[in-house]
């Protein structure tokens, strides 16, 4: 169900921006000054896409609508369709990687340490084939 709510051309405009090498990977928030989490891409892209989302800098990280470690709702309203309120949120974190049991994209990023090419590739096999 929620996959189908998902809006394919934009998960191919974030695959797009993982793989541009514009955003340097970073770990364990959306952005520091070091650089990116794969959900801090999706955050970049959904407010230069008319996303309402306002980006703030504070010491070394980046707050996107004064979030730092994961996206806020008006990322995933852009991502799906506008269908998801506050209570879906959760929902749709379980569901992410599906295939990958309860792994999250945070978590690939952070823990499992996926390359951006590499969150790419499932965003890809999850959600465009």
């Amino acid at each position: 169900m929620i996959n189908k709510m998902i809006n394919k051309e934009k998960i191919q405009k974030w695959v797009d921006a993982l793989r541009s090498g514009v955003y340097k990977q970073g770990r364990r928030s959306l952005c520091k000054d070091e650089g990116h989490c794969c959900l801090g891409v999706l955050c970049e892209i959904a407010m230069k896409d008319g996303a309402a989302i306002k980006k703030e800098k504070s010491d070394d990280k980046v707050y996107f609508n004064k979030h730092s470690a994961m996206p806020p709702t008006e990322a995933y309203q852009w991502l799906f369709y506008n269908k998801v309120d506050k209570d879906s949120i959760d929902k749709i974190l379980r569901y992410q990687l599906k295939a990958l049991g309860s792994t999250r994209l945070d978590l690939l990023n952070d823990s499992e340490r996926y390359t951006f090419d590499q969150i790419a590739d499932v965003l890809e096999e999850q959600h465009l084939s």
